[in-house]
């Protein structure tokens, strides 16, 4: 990423890079996300971050959204025996303690 943004493309300082990965190590989730919300800033602001952080949220949800009205429709069907009983007891006994 630095070789190409820096060095190959020269589309950011060097200064500009290291300023960017010092904040994205900060910051939770992943450093190369991190780092693109920060060029995205850079470039545009906060609607460049913005701009940037959509994908990383949006697909995600909708992989999760998707999963879950599949589940919904199809959690009686004999084909996919899904046992949540586990999933529940763990999610109850986080809660609890």
């Amino acid at each position: 990423m630095h070789r190409d943004l820096v060095e190959k493309r020269d589309w950011y300082s060097e200064e500009e890079y290291q300023q960017g990965m010092a904040i994205s190590q900060t910051m939770p989730g992943p450093l190369a996300a991190q780092l693109a919300k920060w060029l995205g800033y850079l470039e545009r602001g906060w609607l460049g971050a913005l701009a940037v952080s959509v994908p990383f949220v949006l697909a995600p949800f909708l992989i999760v959204t998707a999963i879950a009205i599949f589940y919904a429709r199809h959690r009686d069907c004999p084909l996919f025996p899904v046992d949540t009983s586990a999933a529940t007891k763990s999610t109850l006994a986080f809660k609890v303690s």
